[in-house]
């Protein structure tokens, strides 16, 4: 796994997101990875919870495969998925099913929340639960991106530039709109 050179949009709202990660574990009691649109480890549970903001190094299929189409992906039996054919891992895979599921922000895939099985008890759960697991990591989904542009947002953006302008500057400054008008 590579360190991350640059921050995305989840990484920056990385510790709401672990928040979500492991209340998403507990509540559906299933192991939870979330990543970034670089394959970047954002937030994770279990054996997922280990090299957070790390670049993932392979085996990631089921997880480029929702970045690159915006679309939710299940996958019951993992080993078995046309997706996972030659993976690496695939002999000795570790994850019994798999729901993914994009987080689209300002119609870009910025990363994948997904839910895994690991054990038999797990992967069942999630088959007999699928389109209530589905409903609530869509919701949590938006919640995170309201979360990422309420953080972008204009207004918390030009405070931004205010303060710096007024820490860095001892003269006078006349701020302007594209009409002209005073700000």
């Amino acid at each position: 796994m590579e360190l991350a050179t640059t921050q995305s949009v989840l990484m920056q709202i990385q510790p709401t997101i672990q928040r979500f990660a492991r209340m998403l574990a507990s509540v559906l009691q299933l192991e939870v990875e979330i990543v970034d649109e670089n394959l970047c480890r954002v937030a994770g549970t279990g054996a997922y919870g280990k090299f957070l903001g790390r670049q993932l190094s392979g085996n990631s299929r089921l997880l480029r495969h929702v970045l690159e189409t915006k679309t939710e992906k299940f996958v019951t039996q993992s080993r078995f998925d046309p997706l996972c054919e030659g993976c690496d891992s695939k002999e000795n895979c570790r994850e019994k099913a798999f729901l993914g599921t994009p987080v689209i922000l300002q119609d870009r895939c910025v990363g994948v929340i997904s839910l895994i099985a690991v054990t038999h008890e797990q992967q069942e759960h999630i088959s007999d639960n699928l389109r209530e697991f589905s409903d609530y990591v869509r919701h949590i989904s938006t919640i995170f991106v309201s979360k990422l542009l309420e953080d972008q947002g204009p207004g918390d953006n030009i405070s931004k530039i205010f303060a710096t302008m007024i820490d860095n500057m001892d003269q006078g400054v006349l701020v302007v709109d594209d009409e002209s008008r005073i700000r």
